[in-house]
């Protein structure tokens, strides 16, 4: 991955990460607030402030009130969430999202 994707990942405060990296695990070409905050357990007015950060960094990007990430930004994403969230954390947050 480039070096400026990677730049823009290490700046993003650890909750925000988190998301980046969780919402690579959603299937769908776009997701919301609500699937952000499934996803990572938390509130969804804590999820829109880490997606506005995320779209700040221009790692998802918003379109209405829906947001899409890069196929190339969901790669790396998925790359990430394999070698710093665990199994479970991840099969938790794939529960939480479908529930």
């Amino acid at each position: 991955m480039s070096g400026d994707v990677s730049w823009s990942y290490q700046q993003l405060g650890s909750a925000t990460a988190r998301l980046f990296r969780l919402a690579a695990l959603h299937s769908g070409s776009d997701f919301d607030s609500y699937a952000a905050a499934a996803l990572t357990d938390s509130t969804v007015q804590q999820a829109r402030r880490e997606l506005d950060e995320l779209t700040r960094a221009h790692l998802v990007q918003r379109i209405s009130d829906r947001l899409c990430m890069h196929d190339l930004l969901r790669d790396y994403a998925r790359e990430l969430t394999a070698t710093q969230d665990s199994e479970e954390e991840r099969h938790a947050a794939l529960t939480r999202l479908f529930d």
